[in-house]
């Protein structure tokens, strides 16, 4: 497949989705890839963390939750559900 992109007539790609769109299906993605790497659903609060990851403004501000994210996760690992 070629050309996938949507442009105006100068040939300038325009945006289809925008941030929350594309942040929605980021977030539906890594849920779904988690989930079957844990065996089980995510927590309420895994995935609200999940959420700020994504929505973060910028790697700064979203370094402290995927850190608080990692840490979950390794914690339920060693509970045998990875």
């Amino acid at each position: 497949m070629k050309r996938l992109d949507v442009t105006d007539a100068s040939g300038t790609a325009l945006s289809v989705w925008g941030r929350d769109d594309n942040g929605r299906l980021a977030q539906a993605a890594l849920t779904s890839y988690l989930t079957g790497l844990l065996g089980r659903d995510l927590t309420d609060r895994e995935g609200l963390t999940l959420h700020r990851i994504v929505f973060a403004t910028d790697a700064d501000a979203a370094y402290p939750e995927l850190q608080r994210l990692g840490r979950t996760l390794s914690k339920a690992g060693d509970g045998g559900a990875s």
